[in-house]
């Protein structure tokens, strides 16, 4: 049996792409993405040394919102550090980074990457509670964005959290062709969001 020949962290950093830095990348596709990032350390490593001109590609495919990589350089950017861009000439797209003259002054403040998936679930009590009185007022289910709207939320976290409710078998939803489009119905109490619009 042959052992596989792994490449040195160096010739990683040294490959290059359409004469672009490929910097190392890690493959996501095993916690959410189907892409690869690199490491926000690799990220400063590089913007700190790259001369003004100097391109690199930190990230290929589609990546989780969460991915520290691509945070990382929205803040290099912020900084005037950097003008990020994509280069979709490539399959997967490359993201790529063009290092701007703006001398390197150190990190200004830590990366700091919160999933918000768990913290959104402390909402769901506070949703099935707005979705109680609208059952009971005999009221319609309030749309995605007005839950959102009470609970302080994008409406795309409200749709989530109803898909959360659902699953764990607090609500029942049926879906209707018109208004109101959707009726709840509290599992627990057996009462439904109104028919009315």
């Amino acid at each position: 049996m042959t052992a596989l020949a792994v490449p040195s962290a160096q010739a990683i950093m040294t490959a290059v792409a359409n004469g672009r830095l490929m910097l190392p990348l890690i493959d996501l596709t095993r916690i959410g993405g189907n892409g690869a990032c690199a490491q926000a350390e690799a990220i400063e490593a590089w913007a700190a040394q790259a001369e003004a001109g100097a391109e690199c590609v930190y990230a290929i495919g589609h990546l989780p919102v969460w991915a520290k990589g691509p945070t990382a350089m929205r803040l290099l950017a912020e900084r005037g550090l950097v003008h990020p861009y994509q280069d979709r000439a490539w399959t997967p797209k490359h993201y790529v980074a063009r290092r701007l003259g703006r001398p390197w002054a150190g990190a200004v403040r830590p990366i700091q990457i919160v999933r918000r998936v768990a913290c959104l679930t402390g909402l769901l009590g506070p949703l099935l509670e707005l979705l109680t009185e609208a059952a009971e007022e005999g009221a319609p289910c309030p749309t995605n964005a007005a839950l959102a709207a009470a609970l302080g939320i994008e409406p795309r976290q409200a749709a989530y959290l109803m898909v959360c409710l659902v699953r764990a078998g607090s609500i029942a939803v049926a879906l209707r062709a018109g208004p109101p489009f959707r009726i709840v119905t509290i599992v627990q109490r057996g009462i439904s969001t109104g028919g009315r619009a």
